[in-house]
C-alpha cells in the first residue's frame, strides 16, 4: 500500500541532516540514513531496503505526531470575520500622501516621470492634500482606534517636506483631538529640505523621521537627483553634519532607508555605512530595488552575492563576540533581526488547523492606512495608486468591507498551490503580488513563491547553523 507523504520540507547544513515538519512548525535533526529515505518518500521513489533503525526513527516520528499529511482544508485568513471590527475599533497607523511632488526625480521611484520605465504606479503630479482632508483622515484615525492607545500619524509624498506648513496643522490639530491617546508622527523624506525651522518644531514634536540615503557620494548621486540632474549627496550630508552639531539631541530620532541596487557595489555602500558615524546598527535599513512594477526587473550579480553573504558572516562573527562589532555594518545587522523575527514564527502546534490562510497579508487599512492627496484609501504605500483593486474607500465614502475581504483572502486564487506548499504559514506575499491594475490574478501571484520557498530554506538554514555553534561552544547570548 502506498504510504500517504508527510507534509514537510527537507533541508541540511554542514552541521547535518533536518526536517521542517509544516504541521507541528517545527525543525528535527535527524539521521543521514533517516534523511534518505524521507527525500525518496518525497520523490515518489522506491524504498528498497530499509534498516530496522531507520523505520523505528520513522515511526517513532509519527507516536510523537511528526511527518503527518495531514493540510489545510479551507482557505480563509482567520481576521475575515473580525475585518469590520478591527477597521473600526483597531486602527494602529495613517499615513498621508501630503503631495504627489518631490524636488528629487530618483531612478527608481515609483512616481517616476518616464511612463515607459514605471506606468503602473504613479508620476509627479502637483496634486496636494487639502488641510480638510487631512483633517478628516486624522478624525479617521482617533474614531477607529478606540482599543488602541498608541497610534501614529505618518507623513509621505512625494517630498512631504515641501507641505512643511501642512505637517505643522496636522501635528497641532491630531495633538489637540488625540483625547489621552499616545500619538506619535512620522516621516519619510529625502533629507534635502532641512532647516532650523523644521528640525526644531520636529524635534518640538518628537517627529520621527526616516531619511532616504542610498550610500556613498558616487552611488547615491547615480539614482538620487535633483529635477535638474544634479545629485542630492553632498546637500543631505550638509544637513545631517548641521543636525548633529546643533541638535544632537535629534540624531536619535533619524534612521535611514538605503534603497540599493545589486548592479552597484555592495562593498563600497557597506563601508561608506560602517565609517560614517551618524549611522548606528538600529538606524538603517536597506532592500533591493523594488521592481515589481518596473519592466526591468533587478538582476544580482555574483559579485554582489559574495560581498553581502561576506558581510553576514562578519555579522554573525560578532555575535559570537569574535570581532568588533564597530566593523559591522548596520546593513548586515538587518539579517540577525530578521532571523530573530523568523524564530518568533517557529511557534509549536500540534496540527495545521483545517481552515487558514497564508501569514502573509495583514488586514488592509488597519495596520497602516495610506491615504492619498485625493482622500482614497489603499492597504499601505507600497501598492499601486492607480489600480483600481487597490482602493479600498475613501475619506467621504468610508471602507470598501468588501474588498478588504477581498485582498486579505488572495490564497484563494491559488488555493491548489498553496495548500500543497510547505512554506505556507511563512509566506509573506500580499495583495501587490498578485495585481495586473485591473484585476488580482493567480498566476501573477504564483510567480513570486519560489522566492517565498527560497527566503523560508534559507532563514531555517541559518537558524539551525546559529543553534549548532551555540551547542558546540557553549555559548549564552
Amino acid at each position: 500500500m502506498k504510504e500517504s507523504k508527510p507534509f514537510i520540507h527537507l533541508f541540511k547544513t554542514p552541521s547535518g541532516y533536518y526536517i521542517f515538519d509544516v504541521n507541528t512548525n517545527s525543525i528535527i535533526k535527524t539521521k543521514k540514513e533517516v534523511y534518505g529515505a524521507l527525500e525518496k518518500i518525497m520523490r515518489d521513489k522506491p524504498l528498497d531496503t530499509i534498516k530496522d533503525e531507520t523505520l523505528e526513527i520513522i515511526n517513532s516520528l509519527k507516536e510523537k505526531k511528526y511527518l503527518s499529511s495531514n493540510k489545510v482544508k479551507e482557505l480563509e485568513h482567520p481576521l475575515t470575520q473580525y475585518v469590520e471590527s478591527r477597521i473600526y475599533n483597531k486602527m494602529k497607523k495613517i499615513t498621508l500622501q501630503l503631495t504627489q511632488n518631490c524636488n528629487l526625480r530618483c531612478s527608481y521611484c515609483i512616481y517616476a516621470d518616464n511612463k515607459s520605465i514605471n506606468d503602473k504606479q504613479r508620476v509627479h503630479s502637483n496634486k496636494k492634500m487639502s488641510f480638510d482632508i487631512a483633517k478628516k483622515a486624522i478624525d479617521l484615525l482617533i474614531n477607529n482606534s478606540r482599543d488602541e492607545q498608541v497610534i501614529n500619524v505618518g507623513f509621505y509624498g512625494g517630498e512631504p517636506v515641501l507641505e512643511f506648513d501642512l505637517i505643522k496643522k496636522c501635528v497641532l490639530y491630531a495633538e489637540e483631538i488625540a483625547e489621552g491617546k499616545d500619538i506619535e508622527f512620522s516621516i519619510t523624506t529625502n533629507g534635502t529640505l532641512f532647516n532650523t525651522e523644521v528640525i526644531e518644531f520636529f524635534m518640538k514634536h518628537d517627529i520621527l523621521c526616516l531619511i532616504s540615503f542610498d550610500g556613498p557620494k558616487e552611488i547615491h548621486n547615480r539614482h538620487r537627483k535633483f529635477a535638474n540632474g544634479e545629485g542630492s549627496f553632498e546637500t543631505i550630508e550638509k544637513n545631517l553634519l548641521f543636525i548633529k552639531k546643533n541638535y544632537p539631541e535629534y540624531m536619535d530620532k533619524i534612521s535611514f532607508n538605503v534603497v540599493i541596487n545589486p548592479q552597484d557595489d555592495y562593498k563600497c555602500i557597506n563601508e561608506f555605512f560602517v565609517d560614517y558615524g551618524y549611522f548606528k546598527e538600529t538606524n538603517v535599513r536597506s532592500s533591493l530595488i523594488d521592481d515589481l512594477f518596473l519592466d526591468e526587473k533587478t538582476q544580482i550579480t555574483e559579485q554582489y552575492a559574495i560581498n553581502s553573504n561576506y558581510e553576514i558572516f562578519k555579522m554573525f562573527l560578532s555575535y559570537f563576540k569574535k570581532i568588533d562589532p564597530k566593523h559591522i555594518s548596520p546593513i548586515a545587522i538587518q539579517e540577525l533581526e530578521s532571523l530573530k523575527r523568523f524564530e518568533t514564527n517557529l511557534d509549536r502546534r500540534e496540527k495545521l488547523v483545517d481552515k487558514t490562510a497564508p501569514s502573509g497579508p495583514c488586514v488592509p487599512g488597519q495596520i497602516r492606512l495610506f491615504i492619498n492627496a485625493d482622500g482614497n484609501f489603499y492597504p499601505c504605500e507600497r501598492v499601486s495608486e492607480v489600480s483600481k483593486m487597490m482602493k479600498i474607500g475613501n475619506i467621504d465614502e468610508g471602507f470598501n468591507i468588501d474588498q478588504i475581504k477581498k485582498l486579505i483572502n488572495i490564497s484563494q486564487l491559488t488555493s491548489k498551490q498553496c495548500k500543497n506548499c510547505w512554506a505556507i504559514t511563512h509566506c509573506f506575499l500580499c495583495c501587490k503580488h498578485a495585481d495586473n491594475g485591473t484585476e488580482l490574478l493567480g498566476e501573477l501571484k504564483n510567480k513570486h513563491c519560489d522566492i517565498v520557498k527560497r527566503v523560508t530554506d534559507r532563514m531555517l538554514k541559518m537558524y539551525v547553523q546559529l543553534a549548532e555553534i551555540k551547542k558546540q561552544y557553549k555559548v549564552n547570548i
